[in-house]
């Protein structure tokens, strides 16, 4: 006997003897199953296979399912969207009496009725190949499934299952549900038009052919042993259709739904590190406030001064555990007056101070703290960002440490054992206190975090793992990795609960936990720093077609040292971003009074068209690839289209006025085509041409434009006539791209 639940996408039939899946059927096609079911081992012994349920009953959004084995009960959730092509499964584990050890989970473990033509293991092809999902691929579609979470237990025999699962290792107290990581699994049609991708670095794909400077000025460099970046970082060549690529980003909407941020409109934040903002100078917001920018991140940690994630900030370090108390020294109350524009000079003045005293909130140093008053009262907000995991002197015994007992380090810093619940517990506390004295809006995380070595430049050699073997902690000696992550999933959730509106973002520190780690974030900084414009726009196509980000999550920079490139810069970032930083081109806006009036008129557009700006599908293959790139943002049937073009001569391209940039399917609809802006980056005349301005659906769209320029096309219904479209006229040398 079967049951079944559905919505507009999806049909799921369960047996309701076991619980497990029969079919999953999206319209007329539909993939059967032979479930096996799922499994635990406690304690070295093997429960619930091949079980059956004691008991079901329907949810809200799915139907739930109860197990008993021994002494263990199970329960086992099926959540189904209102409206996605997938369904979640998830378990939970707990024991009658005593406590337990979960030692290995199979979360699912399916037998396919019908062999698949091939199953495809896709990971975020990064050197830290986080594992995303598996495409089940038939003719015209097919299954994608996977484990929420970034250390997997995987298997596949063949053609006909999968084997979903992970070792949490994790010590479960008596009577306390112990919920597992959730499984996924959806269904995709083919779109027969396909992506091949190496990840954003050198490879196959020369995209330094046409921005030969792609990778220059941004933090590459530092995922490669003594900095030296080879011809071919050696990420294999992976082919994906886009129907697979579009059904795994309508999943991860689901999983990282969208933050809230400080402000409702487009909103900007000044990066402070990267505009060289180094010292708490007041006169250093005079152009923000020209320009309406009201957030400053500053370029030290903690609002200290001339901190780096490479250093231990002193008042940070010596704080008073029990009671919290910040450290107040002979000289200086709670930090220095020393001034430096230098960023890697951290010997703090008085370094040899003895504590006099504690204050019972936190307080940045005097230069900070009077820069943070004088700005706020010209209405800029400070921010900073922290060391997600340092140690605090009064607590050594915090620190994860190495099998001969020394401690963890980045950059000759010790870090602090993040599984071990005492300690997450009180760096909430303290970095409560930092975020409630200044009721910062922005804040963020640099450094090392998990027990992962994440870049093989400076001292580090390779990337890999760096276990803690403190029998201390809480965690099994030697394996952290279940427990540190949900105490860090844990810590993200309490700021986001505490601060709805924060903007959080991510550096290094948990780039190996993937896209699974930015759950409550607004984003992270991308695979690397990027360095340039077009470099921002690549690792975006990465993002968004590799790791399938939800774009309202993507990071950009704003660059440019003129007018020109600042507002190719802007219009670049709009096409990427659901928000933005500024980055270097604040160097632009200060020595360019109309800068401001550039950065104002573009904000306008960006904040009065946000939803269109998170529905973004790429064209023309990644930046670089070929001398055109660019991104369509259609609801229904009107939007936006960016194009971008490389240095060196003219090209074309072709768009398909079809269901693959976003246009609904409306076989008898006709569309205007209208030029926005055209802005030519080096100042010269910028050029375009289309071959047509109204088209119906299905018809392409061909246009000719100059290099070196970025364009805005509007998309809008119309009733004119369609009519022949003008012939354009390319030079031999110029490349025309389609768009799929």
């Amino acid at each position: 006997m079967s049951i079944s639940i559905h919505n507009k996408k999806v049909n799921i039939t369960i047996d309701r003897a076991s619980g497990q899946f029969l079919s999953l059927a999206q319209g007329d096609v539909s993939y059967g199953f032979a479930d096996k079911g799922f499994s635990l081992i406690a304690d070295g012994a093997l429960y619930f296979e091949n079980a059956s349920a004691e008991s079901m009953a329907f949810t809200k959004n799915g139907v739930e399912f109860l197990y008993r084995d021994g002494d263990y009960t199970a329960k086992l959730r099926y959540i189904l969207p209102e409206n996605g092509a997938f369904v979640e499964r998830e378990l939970a584990f707990r024991k009658n009496k005593g406590g337990w050890n979960a030692d290995r989970i199979v979360c699912d473990n399916f037998r396919l009725t019908e062999a698949a033509d091939e199953i495809l293991f896709h990971d975020d092809q990064s050197p830290w190949h986080v594992p995303t999902n598996y495409f089940i691929r038939y003719a015209d579609g097919g299954l994608y499934c996977g484990l929420e979470y970034p250390y997997w237990n995987t298997e596949t025999d063949g053609n006909t299952s999968v084997t979903l699962g992970f070792s949490p290792n994790y010590a479960v107290s008596c009577g306390e549900w112990f919920v597992a990581e959730k499984t996924f699994l959806g269904a995709y049609r083919n779109e027969g038009i396909t992506r091949t991708s190496h990840g954003p670095y050198p490879g196959s794909i020369k995209v330094t052919k046409h921005y030969p400077d792609i990778y220059m000025n941004g933090g590459i460099l530092q995922h490669f042993v003594d900095h030296k970046m080879p011809e071919d970082a050696g990420f294999p060549l992976e082919t994906l259709d886009w129907g697979e690529i579009w059904a795994m980003q309508e999943f991860f909407t689901h999983y990282l739904p969208r933050m809230p941020l400080p402000e409702n409109n487009w909103y900007i934040w000044q990066n402070g590190w990267w505009a060289g903002l180094f010292s708490p100078d007041i006169n250093a917001i005079e152009p923000l406030v020209r320009a309406g920018v009201t957030d400053l991140m500053t370029a030290a940690i903690y609002y200290g001064h001339d901190n780096h994630p490479t250093t231990e900030p002193k008042y940070i370090r010596d704080m008073r555990i029990e009671p919290l108390g910040f450290p107040i020294y002979k000289h200086e109350h709670l930090g220095i007056e020393a001034s430096t524009n230098d960023m890697h000079s951290y010997v703090e003045k008085g370094e040899t101070d003895e504590i006099i005293g504690y204050s019972d909130t936190f307080e940045a140093p005097r230069p900070y703290d009077e820069f943070i008053r004088q700005a706020k009262e010209q209405g800029i907000y400070i921010s900073s960002f922290c060391t997600p995991n340092m140690v605090y002197a009064d607590r050594p015994q915090w620190a994860a440490i190495h099998e001969d007992r020394k401690p963890h380090e980045y950059f000759n810093t010790r870090l602090g054992c993040a599984a071990c619940d005492e300690y997450m517990d009180f760096h909430f506390e303290a970095t409560t206190r930092v975020l409630d004295r200044y009721n910062a809006r922005f804040w963020a995380f640099d450094g090392r975090w998990i027990n992962f070595r994440e870049f093989s430049g400076y001292h580090f050699g390779s990337v890999g793992e760096e276990q803690c073997y403190s029998p201390d902690h809480g965690h099994p000696v030697g394996d952290k990795n279940y427990k540190e992550w949900k105490n860090i999933e844990k810590f993200k959730k309490r700021l986001r609960t505490r601060y709805p509106n924060l903007c959080m973002e991510q550096y290094y520190g948990l780039k190996r936990g993937g896209i699974w780690s930015l759950s409550n974030f607004n984003a992270d900084e991308n695979y690397y720093e990027m360095g340039t414009v077009a470099n921002n726009r690549l690792q975006t196509w990465h993002n968004e077609n590799d790791r399938f980000r939800p774009t309202y999550m993507n990071y950009a920079s704003i660059f440019g040292d003129n007018p020109h490139e600042f507002e190719v810069s802007l219009i670049s970032a709009i096409s990427t971003s659901y928000y933005v930083q500024l980055s270097r081109g604040y160097n632009a806006l200060r020595d360019y009074p109309e800068c401001a009036d550039i950065l104002k008129r573009w904000r306008t557009f960006a904040s009065e068209n946000l939803p269109y700006l998170k529905a973004r599908r790429t064209l023309f293959g990644e930046p670089g690839q070929y001398a055109v790139d660019g991104s369509a943002h259609i609801l229904d049937d009107k939007g936006y289209i960016f194009l971008f073009t490389a240095p060196g001569s003219y090209a074309g391209g072709n768009i398909p006025m079809i269901r693959w940039i976003g246009l609904a399917e409306k076989e008898n609809a006709k569309y205007r085509i209208r030029v926005v802006a055209a802005v030519n980056e080096k100042g010269e005349p910028a050029k375009f041409t289309l071959a047509n301005d109204v088209l119906s659906y299905g018809d392409t769209l061909s246009f000719r434009m100059s290099p070196d320029t970025a364009v805005i096309l509007k998309v809008e219904p119309t009733e004119a006539d369609v009519k022949s479209p003008q012939s354009l006229s390319f030079n031999p040398e110029e490349e025309i791209v389609d768009a799929f």
